[in-house]
């Protein structure tokens, strides 16, 4: 989720850095208002979709069948489920709590407000590295004329705990918000 949800990389982004009982909170970005318009556009096509489809599941609601009424539950089910993941990725959100009394890193995940996910680590030192797991034939041949089509990978930072076990905080196309990011932690954590 790292290449949709931007950390900030400086403190210059107030908006996104926040302290809270001498904790350093850093925020995501949330994701740019063209994608409220693909979820609307989405929601217009389910709709339109889904309105021929209204009084076939009715019947498939009240068959005597058991399959019958299962094939309407899981039809209704998927209806509802594409639009409302659309409206999960509009409302994720992902945190960096820093605690440089304790020297920890806690990494959060929220979904509508509500914590979803949350780990604590006790980081020594962070690296920000490249990641391509596969080159394509662009990217192999590096010929001028097939350049844009090159898969570049993205950059990674990776935290690495005391038993030498890494973590990977985030992940970007631009190595230079990575490495702010990284700045960023160590600065508020005294590392």
């Amino acid at each position: 989720m790292g290449l949709l949800y931007i950390m900030p990389k400086s403190e210059k982004e107030a908006n996104q850095i926040s302290t809270k009982n001498n904790t350093c909170i850093i925020n995501s970005y949330s994701l740019p208002y063209i994608f409220w318009i693909y979820f609307l556009i989405g929601l217009i096509v389910i709709t339109a979709m889904s309105m021929p489809a209204l009084p076939i599941l009715k019947k498939l609601f009240i068959a005597t069948a058991a399959i019958d009424r299962l094939m309407g539950y899981l039809t209704a089910g998927v209806l509802f489920a594409i639009p409302f993941s659309g409206l999960c990725f509009l409302f994720y959100k992902k945190s960096i709590l820093l605690d440089p009394k304790e020297k920890t890193t806690t990494l959060t995940n929220s979904l509508f407000g509500l914590k979803i996910r949350s780990r604590k680590y006790d980081f020594l030192t962070f690296e920000v590295r490249h990641f391509l797991t596969s080159p394509n034939m662009a990217k192999i041949k590096k010929e001028t004329n097939t350049r844009s089509f090159e898969n570049r990978g993205h950059y990674i930072l990776v935290g690495f705990l005391k038993n030498n076990k890494e973590v990977m905080i985030d992940r970007h196309t631009n190595k230079a918000d990575l490495v702010g990011l990284k700045s960023l932690i160590e600065e508020k954590l005294n590392i």
